[in-house]
């Protein structure tokens, strides 16, 4: 935990994913309440959801290809706003056909940020604290997800399908904006200290 909190990089990616998996814990639900919203069996929903798995799939397998440790934090940012953007997409969705075009999309965005966040992890955790480091932040994004499904359940009744989705892209947008700033905090001071140090 203390390599999490004190390193700038970890602090901020851990705090964004945690934010962002709040959200990401009610996806399921909502993804069958907003099939029922377009009039489909709730079954479609499923669909929904494993569309959603393509698209992370094929974003996942892209990342492993194409991305650097250098370009790391914005991926995870954007990724973030793009999943939100997403999953917004889908309240103004005319039809179930569209609704799942959003859900690839979003899937699209969260296959980089997983593999930013475990690029960032290797690249700033030391080797020594890798494996506790995975494991304590991995174990905070579950807490959050658990939360999430919970908050999700309870509020579903009030909120709806649409109030649900952007409630969840909230999250995602709340995480990005949370990461820049912290990426940015003490930004300066280690740049100082880096072309002071012999």
């Amino acid at each position: 935990m203390v390599v999490l909190v004190r390193g700038r990089v970890l602090r901020a990616l851990t705090v964004a994913t945690t934010i962002a998996w709040l959200g990401f814990g009610g996806v399921a639900v909502t993804a069958v309440l907003v099939a029922g919203e377009l009039g489909a069996e709730p079954s479609a929903g499923g669909r929904l959801l494993v569309a959603m798995a393509v698209g992370s799939l094929i974003g996942s397998l892209a990342s492993s290809r194409l991305l650097t440790p250098r370009h790391a934090e914005p991926v995870m940012v954007a990724g973030l706003v793009g999943f939100g953007a997403s999953l917004a997409a889908v309240a103004v969705a005319p039809s179930v056909a569209w609704a799942t075009a959003a859900f690839v999309l979003a899937g699209l965005s969260e296959g980089p940020v997983f593999a930013a966040t475990l690029m960032l992890r290797q690249r700033e955790a030391p080797p020594e604290r890798l494996g506790q480091v995975n494991t304590t932040a991995g174990s905070l994004k579950i807490g959050a997800s658990a939360l999430g499904a919970a908050l999700t359940a309870v509020s579903a009744g009030a909120l709806g399908a649409d109030g649900l989705i952007l409630a969840i892209a909230a999250c995602q947008f709340a995480g990005a904006a949370l990461g820049v700033v912290l990426l940015n905090v003490g930004r300066g001071k280690s740049i100082d200290a880096g072309r002071k140090a012999p």
